[in-house]
């Protein structure tokens, strides 16, 4: 639900009779570049005035906020920004912003909140717009509304001008505007009108005939003060005209200040029939006076007629048109504080009570409860205020509205309190983010009373919470997880929960996140989803995301990736329309597990490092443990042991210690760095300070002490303490992950049960488990392990041939690769295996893992010769001699493999067969050195091939210029016969800039070179003739002409080409460039062939001629 709309809210004062004045007008315009013009004078000094003429006559939009008390809460002051740009511009949708401040799930750094909802604003408001704060100084000195401008001023971009009125200089930081000359001040002199604006103002707005010499002593009398010059003129106009220039002498200037102090008194209410004063004196309480609302709660029926008639007088009414409720007056600041006093002073205590419940009824009556609880606060009626605090609650809780609630129940009594739930919970939520025993102890009390009052919203709400401090931070006399899950589930199975969407949504959240530390966490994902799907249907967007969020965490942890995969865009498709920092750094986080879940290591460290940054730029203090927590994990699987230890000390040793559950899963890391870097009497006892922990009260986390559980038993392994306390430990891990197809407890369980086995000589029973996790592994989608050690993770798959387990040896190649740095010892060993089906599976496999590790060739022929290696150019040195060199040459000449006998005929076409022989095989082994500087005899040449006379490059590991050039052309070819013009033109062109010059130029004499040099030149050539073609057909004239400019450079007696050109020219109208393009091929077919141009294009010429 939207926060209401008031209209009088974001429209400028009514002012009918505005003097302009264009000393002041002309100032501000030659300032609208400025970030801010602050307008400041005391009360009456027309600065709301100055900024309604200039608004009117500018030429941009603006957007008009009339600041009171109630704005001084920053989400107020947002929600009415929004409502005034939207007003301004109502072709732009700003309703869902209306909605955009929710309670964030944690506390917050206050300015960068700001930030992110004026931005998310802003974002949408790309159109130059003038917006107008009028009355900083009614709201409250300490306020947070002063906070938000300060935002304002830091985020507002270039077309957002803002104008700030205010009597005095608000409690904001303007330095560095005013370093950097973005503040323009009017003050409170300047704003005083000079003695022609006096002049102006008596003669051609209040239409007073004066004297000159008495108009100049009337501005001396008033100093400029507008307010004391509108008053003055009220008075002169009811005395005589031979009386004012005594009342204006000198000596009157004491008897002006009592007049003019006492005119609201005398000439305004005094009059007044004591109908109309009484009239004026309650309805002073209001902000609007909406005659409606009069006769309702003064029983006066002409107040529009009053009011019309103060304002057709000028008596400090102004009027305001509300679409909905139509005209609606306002009285003028001045006279408002005037009436107030009065309210106060003439009415009795129980007077004023009765004005304010009775406009606290009529306001309830209405549905305007928030504006209810004020009065009925003034009036003292605590009960009527609490109960209509009920039921508005939930609603500024919606809009965040939590200062407004805490004000409110601060004014109430504590027993008024402690006897109604749902002020109990509001209190609990106003103050929850403290952790003060109070606020927890209001929560349970207020379950208490709902339970017994059978209240299914508010114990679903307060259930909610209970379980979310439950499960985070625990809290003396809180009943276990367990307990409240089962309470929560009884209540959620009921029919009734199903009129609640909302209150049930968030209830299943919070038992679905209780089952990560229960565990289950395919119920945990369950009931996570159920809260999304109410959530959508509640149409609370943030809950829904949220639930989403942790329902693909739940789906990763059990090895569901393509589900889990799936989640995620449904999210992705989610924040593109909704989006606020929290919930991205929720998604970031959750990506961040994902991707390291998964094994993509590097993309988690950063993703991780991503969340990090998203936290702390927006403030998001309590998510910063979990992002730290988070990025320990991904650094500790990416392998960067120190970088990732460093981390886990720092979030153990935090100013503001973490939660038990964090430091828990802290300590379990840091045991799992020291276990893979071997350190295993360090792992032991981090092991045992998490498991410790994890089976606390406190902290008691299932999940993680599973893990654990699962880490000692390696230690213990690895140390050959083999107990057989640990293995019933593991079997027990397996049969619980296996009865709710927790695929990735399984297979870790497996594993670790394989290692266990081997090591006391079962190797039947190992190879089992290693076959059981090989399949779990490759029905979730991954062979990842977030717990073994790379060399565990590498033993496993070892083990995998060793002990026979044939049925997943076609998985091998990949795994194996991953952890070639710690296998190769097993895999040299089993090479020598007495089984021979063994013995030559791993040969393939060490062929296999051995190539992947060599580092990719890059050959590069055209324009030059340059060979690279992992990117690196190859030193000179390292080819000996030209031969090898050479042989590589030709090799790639003849297309990346030749048979032997043609290299011999093109390298040796003279020499004896015996000696091109010898010289062969020499210029072969420096080539595989100088590629393969170690080169493992093993193995053999591995980018060089020479098999039955043929030598060849290995396509994988070579990459060479020519063989893709000619690629491209042929892929281009297909398209264009296709008719993809577009395709095949994207194609011919990477080929043309692929193409850097003749092919191995510096070898201009050896014929087997330039064979393969005037081949790949004709191609080129052809290449951008059809792309001259191709550009000319789409009627791109300038770019065909450009590529048949390209094509002459490279062949200067292309005669069709100049032919072409000529007339490619004569269609842009170019006549004398297609004369002088005739004139250049005649001298190109001089110079190169010693001809002429033919009939053909000389009568092209000719009649280009003609026509010229």
């Amino acid at each position: 639900m939207y926060p209401p709309l008031s209209i009088p809210k974001i429209i400028p004062p009514d002012s009918p009779h505005v003097l302009l004045r264009p000393r002041l007008l002309d100032r501000l315009e030659q300032q609208h570049q400025k970030k801010l013009i602050l307008i400041l004078g005391q009360a009456a000094q027309g600065k709301s005035t100055l900024a309604l003429s200039y608004v009117t006559t500018s030429k941009i939009p603006s957007a008009w906020l009339n600041l009171g008390p109630e704005d001084s809460e920053a989400v107020n002051l947002f929600y009415l920004l929004v409502q005034s740009l939207q007003r301004a511009f109502p072709e732009i949708d700003l309703a869902p912003l209306l909605s955009y401040p929710t309670l964030p799930a944690g506390p917050r750094e206050e300015m960068p909140l700001y930030r992110d909802w004026l931005l998310t604003l802003l974002s949408r408001v790309q159109t130059p717009v003038l917006v107008v704060f009028d009355g900083l100084d009614r709201l409250a000195p300490q306020a947070a509304a002063f906070r938000f401008l300060q935002a304002v001023l830091e985020v507002a971009p270039p077309h957002l001008h803002l104008l700030m009125l205010s009597r005095e200089m608000p409690p904001i930081k303007l330095q560095e505007l005013k370093v950097k000359q973005q503040i323009h001040l009017i003050g409170n002199e300047e704003l005083a009108f000079t003695p022609k604006e006096t002049r102006m103002f008596l003669q051609t707005v209040r239409k007073l005939p004066l004297p000159h010499e008495l108009m100049a002593q009337i501005s001396e009398l008033t100093e400029g003060w507008i307010g004391g010059l509108i008053l003055l003129s009220e008075i002169l106009e009811r005395l005589p005209e031979e009386s004012r220039e005594s009342f204006l002498s000198r000596e009157a200037t004491d008897k002006f200040a009592v007049e003019v102090s006492g005119y609201f008194e005398e000439s305004i209410f005094s009059p007044r029939t004591p109908e109309i004063q009484g009239f004026l004196l309650k309805s002073s309480i209001l902000d609007i006076v909406d005659p409606d609302f009069i006769r309702d709660y003064l029983g006066v029926d002409k107040a529009r007629d009053i009011l019309e008639d103060m304002k057709a007088r000028n008596l400090f009414v102004q009027l305001i048109f509300d679409e909905e409720r139509g005209w609606l007056y306002r009285y003028h600041q001045l006279f408002k504080d005037f009436l107030q006093a009065k309210f106060r002073a003439a009415l009795s205590p129980e007077q004023q009570a009765s004005a304010y419940l009775r406009a606290g009824s009529l306001l309830e009556d209405r549905g305007d409860l928030e504006s209810a609880v004020d009065f009925y606060l003034q009036a003292g009626t605590t009960d009527r205020a609490a109960a209509a605090i009920e039921q508005v609650g939930l609603q500024l809780l919606k809009q965040a509205k939590t200062a407004e609630l805490a004000r409110w129940l601060q004014t109430l009594s504590a027993d008024l309190v402690q006897d109604r739930p749902w002020l109990l919970f509001y209190y609990f939520i106003t103050g929850r983010s403290s952790g003060a025993a109070e606020y927890l102890s209001s929560l349970l009390r207020a379950y208490a009373l709902f339970q017994k009052q059978e209240d299914l919203r508010g114990v679903l709400l307060t259930l909610s919470h209970l379980l979310e401090i439950a499960i985070l931070v625990g809290f003396p006399g809180l009943p276990r997880v367990t307990t409240l899950v089962n309470q929560a589930e009884d209540l959620l199975q009921k029919a009734e929960s199903q009129d609640f969407p909302y209150e049930s949504a968030a209830l299943w959240f919070q038992v679905g996140m209780a089952h990560i530390f229960v565990p289950h966490l395919r119920l945990g994902y369950q009931a996570c989803f159920r809260a999304s799907l109410l959530a959508r249907d509640a149409g609370d967007r943030h809950l829904e995301i949220h639930a989403l969020l942790y329902s693909r965490l739940m789906l990763t942890a059990l090895g569901e990736f393509a589900l889990a995969r799936e989640t995620g865009e449904k999210i992705e498709e989610l924040l593109a329309t909704w989006n606020t920092p929290e919930l991205q750094a929720h998604h970031l986080i959750i990506s961040t597990i994902f991707s390291t879940f998964q094994g993509e290591v590097e993309e988690g460290v950063t993703l991780g490092l991503k969340a990090q940054q998203q936290t702390e730029q927006h403030g998001l203090a309590f998510l910063y443990p979990l992002t730290k927590l988070y990025r320990l994990i991904t650094l500790r699987n990416a392998g960067k042991y120190a970088e990732a230890e460093q981390t886990g000390l720092n979030l153990l040793h935090l100013p503001a210690p973490p939660s038990k559950f964090t430091q828990a899963v802290a300590l379990e890391e840091l045991a799992i760095i020291h276990y893979h870097t071997g350190d295993l009497a360090a792992a032991r006892e981090l092991a045992g300070q998490a498991r410790k922990l994890m089976s606390s009260d406190e902290a008691r986390d299932e999940f993680h002490l599973s893990q654990v559980q699962m880490i000692e038993c390696l230690i213990s392994y690895h140390l050959g303490e083999l107990e057989a306390e640990n293995k019933l430990e593991l079997e027990k891990i397996l049969a619980e992950a296996t009865g709710i197809s927790n695929y990735f407890f399984m297979a870790d369980a497996h594993w670790v049960l394989a290692l266990w086995q081997w090591r006391q000589g079962r190797l039947k029973e190992a190879a089992a488990h290693i076959k059981a996790g090989m399949e779990i592994a490759a029905r979730r989608g991954s062979y990842y392990s977030i717990l073994l050690s790379p060399r565990d993770q590498g033993r496993i798959f070892t083990l995998a041939l060793e002990l026979d387990v044939e049925e997943v040896w076609d998985n091998l190649p990949a795994q194996l690769s991953r952890w070639s740095r710690w296998v190769g010892p097993d895999l040299e060993r089993l090479s020598r295996h007495a089984n021979p089906k063994i013995a030559a599976r791993t040969g393939e496999l060490r062929r296999v893992l051995h190539r992947q590790g060599l580092p990719r060739l890059d050959i590069r022929t055209l324009g030059t010769f340059q060979l690279r290696r992992a990117g690196e150019p190859l030193d000179e040195a390292v080819w000996e001699r030209k031969q090898a060199k050479l042989l590589l040459k030709a090799l790639v000449a003849h297309g990346g493999q030749a048979p032997k006998d043609v290299l011999l005929e093109d390298l040796w076409p003279e020499g004896e067969p015996e000696i091109a022989e010898t010289n062969f095989r020499v210029g072969l082994h420096r080539l595989r050195k100088a590629l393969e500087p170690s080169l493992d005899k093993a193995f053999g040449s591995s980018y060089i091939r020479l098999t039955d006379g043929l030598l060849s490059l290995d396509r994988e590991l070579c990459r060479v210029d020519v063989d893709e050039f000619l690629s491209l052309q042929e892929s281009g070819e297909e398209l264009e016969e296709k008719g993809n013009l577009s395709q095949a033109l994207a194609l011919y062109k990477k080929a043309v800039d692929l193409y850097g010059g003749d092919f191995l130029p510096e070898e201009p004499y050896l014929p087997w070179a330039e064979k393969r040099r005037e081949e790949l030149r004709g191609i080129h050539l052809g290449i951008l003739e059809r792309v001259s073609q191709i550009y000319e057909k789409q009627g791109a004239v300038t770019k065909a002409i450009k590529y048949c400019q390209m094509i002459i450079q490279t062949d200067p007696v292309s005669e069709s080409t100049y032919r072409r050109l000529m007339t490619l020219y004569a269609r842009r109208g170019m006549h004398s460039e297609a004369l002088k393009t005739y004139e250049d091929c005649r001298k190109a077919l001089g110079r190169g062939l010693d001809a002429e141009p033919d009939a053909v294009t000389t009568a092209i010429f000719r009649k280009m001629q003609e026509s010229g």
